[in-house]
C-alpha cells in the first residue's frame, strides 16, 4: 500500500512540472516574402507592432504573451486583370486551451480569428497562417 501511495505521488509531482517553458518572448518588427495567392505573384509582409504581458497564467504558472501584428497582402497580374489586395491587424496570443486546462507555448500563437503564427528560438517569426476569401493563407519566412 506504501508503495503505490509513493508511486501516485511521484507521478502527481511529476505532472506539475511537465510543462516547461523557455520564455521565449517575440522580436519587434517585420518580415516579408514573396508567395503566390490565386496564381498571382504576391508580397506577403508582416509587422510585429507591440508584444504584452497577457497578464494572465497557465495551470502551470507560467505568464502568457499577446502580441499585434499587422499582415498585409499586396499582388498584381496585369494580363489576368486580378489584383490581390490585403491589410489586417490580428490580436494573437500564447495561451492554448488543453483538456486539462491550459498551457503556454513559447513558440506558437493565435487568435479566435483563426490566424497562427511561429517563432523560433532567438524570437523571429518563421511563419504565419491567416484567413483571406476562404482560403488559408501561409507566409515562411
Amino acid at each position: 500500500m506504501k508503495a503505490l501511495i509513493t508511486f501516485a505521488l511521484l507521478l502527481t509531482t511529476q505532472a506539475s512540472f511537465a510543462h516547461e517553458i523557455e520564455g521565449t518572448q517575440m522580436l519587434k518588427g517585420g518580415r516579408e516574402t514573396k508567395i503566390y495567392v490565386k496564381d498571382v505573384k504576391t508580397k506577403c509582409s508582416f509587422d510585429v507592432e507591440k508584444v504584452r504581458n497577457l497578464m494572465e497564467e497557465d495551470s502551470f504558472g507560467n505568464p502568457a504573451y499577446k502580441v499585434r501584428v499587422e499582415v498585409e497582402l499586396s499582388g498584381k497580374d496585369k494580363k489576368k486583370k486580378i489584383e490581390v489586395k490585403f491589410k489586417k491587424k490580428f490580436e494573437l496570443n500564447n495561451l492554448h486551451k488543453t483538456a486539462t486546462g491550459s498551457e503556454v507555448r513559447d513558440f506558437d500563437y493565435a487568435s479566435e480569428e483563426g490566424a497562427r503564427l511561429k517563432i523560433d528560438g532567438s524570437g523571429r517569426l518563421t511563419e504565419i497562417h491567416f484567413p483571406f476569401e476562404g482560403e488559408t493563407i501561409s507566409c515562411l519566412f
